[in-house]
């Protein structure tokens, strides 16, 4: 995907503006995240605003929703220690 907040954008949102494809997004005092995880994930977000989260197998992402282009450099660096 070329931008989590584009996707946020496009996203269905809860009354809170949290958008999610977790079947089980427990929030509270969280407002406007991106949560995309795999099937069956539970995912519980407490006073929280403007995050992403996202998840891939066993890899998890959590950033200001803003700076997620940033991901590269999270990349780059995890290259370095294989």
């Amino acid at each position: 995907m070329g931008s989590w907040t584009a996707a946020y954008d496009l996203a269905t949102k809860d009354s809170d503006g949290n958008a999610s494809n977790a079947e089980a997004l427990v929030s509270v005092g969280a407002t406007n995240n991106y949560v995309d995880v795999d099937e069956g994930t539970v995912v519980g977000i407490v006073g929280v605003e403007g995050l992403a989260v996202v998840q891939s197998g066993d890899r998890l992402l959590v950033c200001p929703i803003d700076q997620a282009q940033e991901v590269k450099k999270i990349v780059d660096q995890l290259k370095l220690r294989q």
